[in-house]
């Protein structure tokens, strides 16, 4: 997460907060002690009118438990309070969505009831509107510092926003969860928050880029611009909030017609044949529009909760969905993601619809695909002002959709380490093609991007290759970024060690290696005793580069090939023959290239004849079609996870290295 700051409040009001028609309250310095308490500060904007149409709620008796921690004062609308009535349970995501569609033209609230309401409620992250985190004990706690700006000189390039103490990073990181869990919540392309001292507050906008935060200013001396950022807010609209209006619920009838869809017997067997889950949750239900950017038409889907989301704040943010095609009543996979607006990475449904033209095999059809109306990051937009501290480096993030019209299941489901190996086969061709016709490079090889479908003809199985937003044309004539793309536990040694080393064809080879290790190591009966030990050191780990200002790693991966990782005579026993001379033949391609020049066996031809061979996936699909011609592939032993007692620890990260364009694993990022 990157925070760009101190910026002036005006200018924050003036850039992101629509001005009412009508003045603020005047508040004078009556606010100079509100923030002394959370109930001092509800009851200050309680006399002043500062939000009559919103409800703030003492919620800082949840704290007990951090990992379930609730901001000091939640502020609610109070439309969705008196919606949602005397509840004891947070308001589950359909009601909600119902409360905001009645909040564009926005009511006098019932003065009976509705703070009980919202006590009741307690704290209710899919109806919040804005955190307020309130650090009572002292201001010198303060996440950021203002230390190194001046209002006549520039910033200092080498001063720190941040504030580096246990302290400061404890409170940034609880402020930072209770907006990772607000947007996780909601369907949101931006919110607010505000920063609360004894004496003083700040303002800060967060988006997928990062945040922006303002200057720490006086309750008392400048408690106006508190009461103008709250007037402002309390008179904005969903959309002006950040909410999302592109999704909402759909009406009776295209919920009756989903939930029909959902629970026939062709759905879900066609869902119990992918190894997804029969009984879909139905209690909720969205619709999403996509407006397709090749066609400009409309297209509408209802779908129930997410299969799975990404919870990073930042980046990519990714979510997936099973949906149902209200033009077409079909079933189809709808990706909502944040995709990164730089040169050489054009939106997925284009790279789509160039994969289909150039008849690249064992991909997804293409339904539809576009940006989601105008929302854009902004916080990139002043990275480069005379206030901001520190260099931070950020890209533009655009909401996007793209529709799917085939549902795969995990490689990980696989029963046999052969369906494993044929999933592999499959997506290294789906690559070479892309790569040879279609001039693209896919750059994020894992395995969540390889999954397994029912083959075409209807018998049988076959790998699906996935995830296409952050290929690259292979062009000379494309630009080139100088920092890496793709998933850290397949990612390839090189580019680890070396994190500006230019991606390329043998990377993303040495990339599918890893994922057959993995899934093979993981997944199929291999009694290796050390195993968990092993898998993070050659998949996890990594450590802080101050000089690149980067997370490095790949010094075990490249063990894996030197023999001094899962060495062969320990492990190739363990599995059954066609696997273990796959896995050593395949492994064998990258010895040269990795191993130290003085080393015997090592010479300037053997190893441009390997670099030869990695120059092309031909001999990659060769080694893999010559074993899995053997007849002695077992059946099932596959379908286990040998890591179950650790799975947290070990899951395998959706998210890409990308999901957080510039930054690094490790919350803080120094970039020259």
């Amino acid at each position: 997460m990157g925070f760009i700051g101190p910026m002036p409040v005006d200018e924050f009001l003036n850039e992101f907060m629509s001005p009412h028609s009508e003045p603020a309250p005047q508040v004078g310095d009556g606010l100079e002690d509100a923030g002394s308490k959370e109930d001092a500060f509800i009851n200050a904007v309680a006399r002043y009118g500062l939000c009559p149409y919103l409800e703030l709620v003492n919620t800082s008796s949840d704290n007990k438990d951090p990992k379930h921690s609730k901001p000091n004062i939640s502020m609610f609308n109070r439309e969705n309070i008196i919606a949602a009535g005397a509840v004891q349970h947070p308001l589950d995501e359909t009601e909600a969505i119902h409360a905001r569609q009645r909040l564009q033209t926005p009511s006098s609230p019932k003065k009976k009831g509705s703070r009980k309401a919202a006590h009741d409620l307690r704290m209710c992250f899919p109806i919040l509107e804005m955190p307020i985190q309130c650090m009572l004990e002292d201001d010198s706690n303060d996440p950021f510092t203002d230390t190194g700006f001046a209002d006549t000189d520039d910033s200092d390039d080498e001063a720190d926003f941040l504030r580096d103490t246990s302290d400061a990073d404890r409170n940034l990181e609880r402020m930072t969860q209770h907006l990772s869990t607000q947007l996780s919540a909601q369907f949101r392309s931006y919110s607010f928050s505000i920063l609360l001292f004894p004496n003083a507050y700040r303002f800060i906008r967060w988006d997928r880029a990062g945040a922006v935060v303002t200057r720490h200013r006086s309750l008392g001396r400048d408690g106006q611009y508190l009461a103008e950022f709250l007037w402002r807010f309390n008179h904005m609209s969903p959309e002006q909030r950040g909410w999302d209006t592109t999704v909402c619920a759909p009406n009776r009838t295209e919920a009756a017609l989903a939930r029909t869809f959902f629970e026939s017997n062709d759905v879900r067997q066609h869902l119990a044949s992918i190894g997804g889950d029969t009984d879909v949750s139905l209690t909720t239900l969205h619709k999403f529009h996509v407006h397709d950017e090749h066609t400009n038409a409309d297209h509408y889907f209802v779908a129930p909760p997410a299969l799975w989301s990404s919870l990073a704040p930042t980046g990519r943010s990714t979510s997936g969905y099973l949906a149902y095609d209200l033009q077409e009543h079909r079933l189809v996979y709808l990706k909502d993601t944040w995709r990164a607006d730089v040169p050489d990475i054009q939106p997925e449904g284009v790279t789509y619809r160039l994969l289909h033209m150039h008849e690249v095999p064992y991909i997804a059809g293409l339904v539809c695909s576009g940006d989601v109306a105008d929302q854009r990051t902004r916080t990139q937009e002043f990275k480069a002002k005379p206030w901001a501290i520190g260099k931070m480096q950020m890209v533009l993030h655009i909401h996007y959709r793209v529709v799917l019209d085939t549902i795969g299941r995990p490689l990980k489901t696989a029963k046999s380490s052969r369906e494993i190996c044929v999933s592999i086969r499959h997506a290294i061709e789906s690559h070479w093609i892309a790569y040879s016709k279609a001039g693209i490079l896919h750059r994020d090889i894992s395995g969540g991007n390889i999954l397994i479908t029912k083959s075409k003809n209807g018998v049988g199985y076959e790998g699906l290759l996935i995830d296409w937003e952050l290929c690259k044309s292979v062009s000379p004539k494309a630009p080139r970024r100088d920092w890496r793309t793709g998933t850290w536990q397949f990612l390839a040694a090189e580019i680890l060690m070396e994190p500006r080393t230019p991606h390329k064809l043998r990377h993303d080879l040495e990339s599918f290696f890893y994922v057959l290790l993995y899934h093979v190591l993981r997944y199929c009966r291999n009694p290796l005793p050390t195993l968990e030990s092993d898998m993070e050191k050659v998949f996890d780990s990594s450590r802080w580069n101050e000089q690149l200002g980067t997370d490095t790693g790949g010094a075990d991966k490249r063990g894996v090939f030197l023999g001094t990782t899962f060495r062969g005579k320990e492990l190739y026993p363990r599995l059954r023959p066609p696997i273990a001379q796959l896995i050593h033949q395949f492994r064998s391609q990258f010895w040269m290239i990795y191993v130290d020049e003085w080393t015997p066996g090592f010479s300037e031809e053997a190893c441009a004849a390997y670099m030869t061979f990695l120059s092309s996936s031909e001999g990659v699909m060769d080694i893999f079609d010559r074993h899995l011609k053997e007849c002695d592939w077992p059946a099932d032993d596959a379908g286990r996870d040998n890591l179950a007692k650790t799975t947290k620890k070990h899951s395998q990260d959706r998210s890409s290295m990308s999901e957080s364009l510039v930054q690094s694993r490790t919350k803080r990022v120094r970039l020259s």
